[in-house]
């Protein structure tokens, strides 16, 4: 996301977007073909390379096109569509699992992805950049890649594949925690870095990262439990588990529409900042009282 994020800024969001997309159409193809696990993953790991510059981008490009006061309202509108797609989901997921195989959760999305495409490509205005006038900060891609992917394998490995502690899991940590060292110095130097460390001199901004960071763990942690949660212990079926879980989206409906909406209008957030950690707090703490049985 943060290499999406800075070639946005340097050639423009259109086609990036596009690419995007088609990469993750391209992903779930591989998906609705796997003959095993191997090609399952593989495929994921494509629809992941564009899924990212979707996440990023599509709020890059919202900025580029709404007036900031009303970018409240249209953030809302995205949440919106975030919680509808979420209830969607796990709803549709379930009932294709059951009625038409698992195979068509992926087939389903890749013409809802080229649609969204050519609409993109007809709506969106032209990007007036171009890539050759921009140098790429490729060393600090490579370092920020091995940072990411060595902690995401120790935690993925450790206590299943490896013990905690092991030589392989310390070797894992060390060399994330070498490779984020690296990345900082490299970004430091570089003329157009892909995260710019000055950033980190701005309270707000290290207060909202932090922030995120804490309650994103948390949230999606839980978010994607649930369904397997139900489905194990509850001995719930895929399309009831999915069901289940419409609760928290339709949470998420109510608020994003909501605080979008007054966030444009008074033109204040902080106040709904706060409520939404304490109110955050308050549904995590009922989760950790769910029991095994």
């Amino acid at each position: 996301m943060p290499i999406y994020g800075k070639l946005g800024d340097l050639i423009g969001r259109k086609r990036l977007l596009m690419a995007a997309l088609t990469l993750y159409a391209a992903g779930k193809v591989v998906c609705g073909l796997a003959m095993n696990m191997e090609m399952l993953i593989s495929g994921h790991l494509v629809s992941g390379l564009g899924g990212g510059g979707l996440i990023i981008l599509s709020q890059a490009t919202l900025s580029d096109v709404v007036p900031p006061r009303k970018l409240g309202t249209y953030m809302g509108v995205i949440g919106a569509v975030f919680a509808v797609s979420n209830v969607l989901g796990p709803l549709m997921g379930g009932w294709f699992v059951q009625v038409t195989g698992w195979r068509w959760i992926f087939w389903f999305t890749v013409p809802v992805a080229l649609l969204a495409v050519v609409v993109l490509g007809l709506t969106l205005p032209r990007d007036a950049r171009a890539l050759g006038k921009h140098p790429l900060d490729w060393p600090g891609m490579m370092a920020m890649t091995v940072a990411v992917t060595s902690l995401v394998l120790a935690m993925a490995w450790g206590g299943t594949l490896i013990p905690w502690g092991s030589l392989p899991f310390m070797g894992l940590v060390a060399l994330a925690v070498a490779a984020a060292v690296v990345f900082v110095l490299l970004e430091r130097r570089a003329a157009e870095p892909i995260i710019p460390m000055g950033l980190f001199r701005n309270r707000n901004f290290v207060l909202c990262s932090v922030t995120g960071l804490l309650l994103n763990i948390s949230f999606m942690g839980a978010l994607n439990y649930l369904p397997t949660y139900f489905q194990i212990l509850d001995d719930l079926s895929p399309e009831v588990a999915g069901l289940v879980c419409t609760a928290t989206s339709v949470g998420i409906l109510i608020t994003s529409t909501a605080t979008g909406w007054v966030a444009s209008k008074t033109g204040r957030y902080k106040g709904m900042l706060v409520a939404m950690c304490v109110v955050s707090t308050v549904g995590l703490f009922l989760l950790s009282r769910m029991r095994v049985h």
